[in-house]
Order: structure tokens, then C-alpha cells, then sequence
């Protein structure tokens, strides 16, 4: 991290990261882009999901504790579905979870999407969106997950950024890293939404962030300007007033 003359961060979380490890650093943040017009273009597919849940499942994904939040919860709902996309060395072990639970009715697994628009329709169709991961450097799926209407549960830890995308209880929750901490916070995302508005505090918070004006931003590291100047400050993401933002 010493090496280069400047280190382009893509969420503030890691940016104050890098700073505490070295003060002298030279690190400016560009945050992810997401493309609000693909998304709405992506139509929801196939049977309705309660809990969907995608990315590479690796061990600090805790992909386990989610599979042990849906044992929980199938005891008040036993017809409760979830969909886990991803491949990594954590699925064959959690799909010997899932059958030692006898949640084999209850759990799918999906390999990865070529097509992100397949992913976009499988959110669509689904109530949850969970993140169980202990470490994320921004959390793009959160973003991508809102937009299309899915509140998020992520989890509280000191290297997960993603925890910094969510208002709690306007666009998802925060909760503990256990299973019963997931279970209670999914709950409240599949009973009565109250406050709960994904797309709208997406919209609101993101809306300068398609890709074209990420790219911009970073033109501007490379050369060198500003990202304060005047003439940028309107492609900037408003700022949050949450506590949890």
C-alpha cells in the first residue's frame, strides 16, 4: 500500500482504513457506480424467493450462519425459501449443512450468472436480500440489491463497508454476526414493510452514481484535479444524515 504515489479507495470505510494503518498515505475515495436504467429494464423472474443471497462463498462470508438463521425462522415458517448464488470452496460444506438441517426443501443453490441481469431478475423476485459477510471493501450488491426494491440485512463488523450503505430501517437492518441476529432482522424485512423504502433511499443517496460520472471521478484522479472543485460537487452522492449511513 506504500508503493504507489496515490491510492484511489472505492468506499470512504476503506479510505479511513488505509489512513489508520498509515497517516501519511495520499488516498482519495471514488465510490462504485450503479446503473439504475439496466436495472429497472430487468424484469422478475420465475417462483417468489423469501431470502436471496449471492456472492463467492468463502468462509468469511458466513453463508454458514445464514443457513442456520433459515433453520430458525422455518420453525414459524416452514415453507420459507431461500436461494444462495455463488461457488467457492464453502459450498460443498454448506450444502452438507443444509441436508444435515433438512432444509433440502427449503435452500437452492444456483452457480454464478454470466448474464447480471439474470441476477437483477432473481432480486426482483425475491423479499431479502442477506449479507452475512464479515468483510466487504464497498458492498455494490447492497446498491444493486435496493434498486431493485430489496431491503438488505447485513451484519455489524468492523471490516464490512457495506454496514455503511444501510439506513436502518429505511432501505434494510444491521444486525450481529450470529444466527439469530439474522433471523430476527430477515423477519423484519418479511413481515408488514413499515418505513422500509429500498429504491427510494437508493435513488436519493446514488443518483449521481452511474457509471460515466465513477469514470469521471476517476479521470480526475489521474490527472491530477480536484474531486472538491465547484464543477464536480453536483455529480457527488448526497451526503447521508444517518447515524448508520
Amino acid at each position: 500500500m506504500r508503493l504507489p504515489k496515490e491510492i484511489i479507495s472505492n468506499s470512504v470505510h476503506t479510505t479511513e482504513r488505509l489512513r489508520e494503518l498509515d497517516p501519511r498515505l495520499k488516498v482519495r475515495t471514488v465510490e462504485l457506480g450503479i446503473d439504475f436504467d439496466q436495472i429497472a429494464r430487468a424484469g422478475a423472474s420465475g417462483p417468489t424467493t423469501d431470502i436471496l443471497s449471492a456472492g463467492r462463498l468463502l468462509r468469511n462470508k458466513n453463508i454458514d450462519h445464514l443457513v442456520r438463521a433459515i433453520d430458525i425462522l422455518r420453525t414459524g415458517r416452514p415453507a420459507i425459501r431461500a436461494v444462495i448464488v455463488g461457488e467457492g470452496p464453502e459450498r460443498l460444506p454448506l450444502e452438507w449443512l443444509v441436508s444435515d438441517l433438512g432444509l433440502r426443501d427449503n435452500v437452492q443453490f444456483l452457480d454464478f450468472m454470466p448474464n447480471h441481469d439474470d441476477l437483477f431478475s432473481l432480486m426482483k423476485s425475491s423479499k431479502v436480500f442477506v449479507l452475512p459477510s464479515e468483510r466487504e471493501g464497498f458492498g455494490l450488491v447492497v446498491l444493486e440489491a435496493n434498486a431493485c426494491g430489496l431491503p438488505v440485512v447485513t451484519v455489524r463488523h468492523p471490516e464490512n463497508a457495506a454496514q455503511r450503505l444501510i439506513l436502518e430501517g429505511e432501505n434494510g437492518f444491521v444486525t450481529s454476526l450470529d444466527p439469530a441476529g439474522l433471523a430476527e432482522a430477515i423477519l423484519r424485512c418479511l413481515g408488514p414493510p413499515k418505513g422500509l423504502d429500498p429504491l427510494g433511499v437508493v435513488r436519493e443517496r446514488f443518483a449521481g452514481n452511474d457509471w460515466s460520472a465513477v469514470a469521471r471521478r476517476f479521470a480526475c484522479v489521474l490527472e491530477g484535479r480536484n474531486l472538491e472543485q465547484p464543477e464536480w460537487e453536483a455529480l457527488a452522492p448526497a451526503p447521508a444524515e444517518h447515524p448508520h449511513a
